[in-house]
C-alpha cells in the first residue's frame, strides 16, 4: 500500500504538524469532539492503569507495617531488618527477572497481548499474597507480583505513546506514570479501611486488594487496538492504516494528519531497519546517539528512586517516628493526604507538559527536591533519643514535628512535577522505535535495581545512621541538579519519528524528511493520497 508524497515544506517539528493539523478535517479541534480521539482516550485509561498497580504496592508496603495484626503476624519482619528488606524488594526482584522477557513478549505477541499475560501473573501474585499463611510465601508472592506487573510496565507506555492522536501524547504518557499515585492511594485507603478489623484480614485484604486493578485489565485490555507502529513493523499496513483512519482521523483513511502519520511511521521503520540490521539486549547502547540516550534514561531511574524518596515510601513508618508520629491511625491518615496531593500535583504538571517542556520540568523538581530536603534534614538533625519498649525515638519537639511533616508535603509536590509524569514519557519519547521496547526494559531494569538496592540498604542504614542517613541524600540530590541542568534535552514540539535528530544528528534522518543542521529545521514531505 504505498504513498504517493506531495510537496516538501522546510519546517521545525512543531511547525510540521501543525501544517499537517490544518489540512486535516478534524485536526483543530477539541480532542472530545473527534469520536476516534474520544474513544482513545478513554479507553487508553485501561493501560493506564498499570501505573496505579505499581503505585499500590509502593504505599502498600509502606501502611502495611503499621497494621498490629501483620505485626504479630510476620514477627520475623520486624525483628531481622534485612529480611524486611528482602520481603519490600519482592517485587523488584521479580521485576529484574522478568525484564529479558518483556521486550521479547511486547515485540512477538503485542502490546496488547503482553499487557494481558501480565495483568494475568500479577493478579495470582495478589491472590497468593492474601493468603500467604508464611514469610517465604509471602516473599514468593511478591516477587510474581513483580514478574507480572514488569511486563505491564514495559507494554502498557509503549501503547499508550505509539496509538495516541500526536497533541494528546504529551499529556496521555505523562499522565501514565502520575497514576502511580492513584495506586498509592488505593492503598493508603484500603490500608487505613482495615486498620481496626481485629483479626488477619487486616493485611489479608489489601493485599486481595492489589490484584484488583489486574482483573480489570485483564478484561477490559482488548478493547484498545493494537499499536499502528507495531502492525507496521509487522508487516500488517493494511491494519495500521485502519486503525489510524479509524482512531485519528475520524474513519478517513485519506485524512491528511492519517497519510502523514502512516507514511512518516513507514519511512521511519525502514530507515532505523537499514541503519540497525541486528537487534539484540544490548542494542540501544550501540552508537553515540544511543549511548546518549541510554546515559540519560539511565540516570533519571536511578535519579526516580534514589532522591529519598524511598525512604519516605517504603520505609514511612520509620521517617513518622523519627518525627514523632507515632500512632498507626495518623500515620495512615497523613498517607491518604499525601496521595492525593501527589496525583493532583503529577495530574497537573502533565497537563503542562507542552507548554513548560520536559526540561524545565526536570529543572524545577530537582532544584525543588533539594531545597526541601536540606530543609528536612535540618529539622531532623541533633535531637536526643529516648527508649520507648526497647526501641529509641527522637524526642523531636512537637513544632519542629509538624514543620518537617510540612516540608514533606513540598518535597513530595517536588518530586510530582517531573519524576512522577516524565520517568517514563520522556524515556519512550526519545526512543527510536525498534529499540523502544528494550530502551524501556532497560529503564525499568534500572529503577528495579535501584530499588533493589534501596529496599536492602535503607532499613539498615536508617537504623544504624538515624536522621544522619538524609546528609547522603541530600549530597546525591546536588549530583542530579547538575546532570540534569547539562544532560537532559527538550523534546516538546516533535513527533516521536523526529525526536531522534535531536540525539543522532544527521543519522536520525526522519521518515519523510531530511534535517537541515544549519537552519535546523527538517525538509517534511507531505503525502497527497494514500494510494489502494
Amino acid at each position: 500500500m504505498p504513498v504517493a508524497t506531495g510537496a516538501v515544506t522546510q519546517s521545525d517539528g512543531t511547525e510540521a504538524l501543525n501544517a499537517v493539523l490544518e489540512q486535516s478535517k478534524y485536526g483543530n479541534v477539541p480532542w472530545y469532539k473527534n469520536p476516534g480521539v474520544r474513544y482513545l482516550n478513554i479507553v487508553l485509561i485501561v493501560a493506564l492503569v498499570s501505573s496505579a498497580n505499581n503505585g499500590y504496592d509502593g504505599m502498600l508496603m509502606g501502611g502495611i507495617q503499621s497494621l498490629p495484626f501483620w505485626q504479630r503476624y510476620f514477627p520475623d519482619f520486624q525483628t531481622n531488618k534485612s529480611l524486611l528488606g528482602v520481603m519490600v524488594a519482592g517485587q523488584q526482584i521479580g521485576g529484574v527477572f522478568a525484564l529479558p522477557f518483556c521486550p521479547i513478549m511486547a515485540e512477538k505477541a503485542g502490546r496488547r497481548l503482553a499487557i494481558a499475560w501480565g495483568a494475568a501473573i500479577a493478579l495470582a501474585g495478589s491472590i497468593l499474597q492474601g493468603a500467604a499463611n508464611n514469610v517465604g510465601m509471602y516473599i514468593a508472592a511478591r516477587i510474581l507480583l513483580g514478574f507480572g506487573v514488569a511486563f505491564l510496565m514495559n507494554a502498557s507506555p509503549l501503547l499508550i505513546t505509539e496509538l495516541c492522536y500526536p497533541t494528546s501524547r504529551g499529556a496521555y504518557t505523562s499522565s501514565f506514570n502520575s497514576l502511580w499515585h492513584l495506586g498509592s492511594l488505593l492503598a493508603n485507603v484500603t490500608t487505613f479501611s482495615t486498620l481496626n478489623i481485629q483479626s488477619d484480614n487486616s493485611w489479608r485484604i489489601p493485599g486481595y486488594m492489589q490484584g484488583v486493578p489486574s482483573a480489570f485489565q485483564l478484561v477490559l485490555v482488548w478493547l484498545i487496538p493494537e499499536s499502528p507502529r507495531w502492525l507496521i513493523a509487522r508487516g500488517r499496513e493494511e491494519d495500521a492504516l485502519k486503525v489510524l483512519g479509524k482512531y485519528h482521523g475520524a474513519g478517513d483513511e485519506n485524512d491528511a494528519l492519517v497519510r502523514f502519520e502512516f507514511h512518516e511511521i513507514k519511512e521511519a521503520l525502514r530507515l532505523e531497519k537499514e541503519l540497525t540490521k541486528d537487534i539484540n539486549m544490548f542494542t540501544p547502547f550501540k552508537g553515540k546517539g544511543n549511548q546518549r540516550r541510554m546515559l540519560v534514561i539511565g540516570a533519571i531511574a536511578f535519579f526516580s528512586q534514589w532522591s529519598g524518596n524511598a525512604l519516605f515510601s517504603y520505609y514511612q513508618k520509620d521517617v513518622y517516628d523519627t518525627i514523632g508520629i507515632t500512632a498507626s491511625y495518623d500515620q495512615l491518615l497523613i498517607n491518604i493526604f499525601q496521595s492525593l496531593w501527589q496525583i493532583a500535583v503529577s495530574i497537573i504538571a502533565s497537563l503542562f507538559v507542552d507548554k513548560l517542556g520536559r526540561r524545565t520540568l526536570f529543572l524545577a523538581s530537582n532544584i525543588g527536591m533539594l531545597v526541601t530536603y536540606v530543609i528536612w534534614t535540618g529539622l531532623n538533625g541533633g535531637w536526643p533519643s529516648e527508649s520507648v519498649n526497647g526501641v529509641k525515638v527522637p524526642t523531636i519537639p512537637i513544632s519542629a514535628g509538624r514543620a518537617a511533616l510540612a516540608i514533606w508535603f513540598l518535597y513530595n509536590a517536588a518530586y510530582a512535577i517531573a519524576y512522577s509524569p516524565l520517568l517514563v514519557a520522556y524515556t519512550v519519547e526519545i526512543l527510536p522505535y525498534r529499540i523502544r521496547s528494550l530502551g524501556l526494559t532497560w529503564m525499568n531494569f534500572f529503577v528495579n535495581v535501584s530499588l533493589v538496592f534501596n529496599s536492602y540498604v535503607n532499613p539498615v542504614a536508617f537504623d544504624a545512621l538515624a536522621w544522619k542517613y538524609y546528609i547522603v541524600y541530600a549530597v546525591w540530590l546536588v549530583f542530579e541538579l547538575v546532570f540534569v541542568y547539562f544532560f537532559v534535552i527538550e523534546t516538546k514540539g516533535h513527533t516521536l519519528e523526529e525526536i531522534s535528530v535531536l540525539f543522532d544528528g544527521h543519522t536520525g534522518d526522519v521518515a519523510g524528511s531530511s534535517y537541515d543542521h544549519e537552519s535546523g529545521k527538517a525538509a517534511v514531505a507531505l503525502p497527497e493520497k494514500v494510494a489502494a
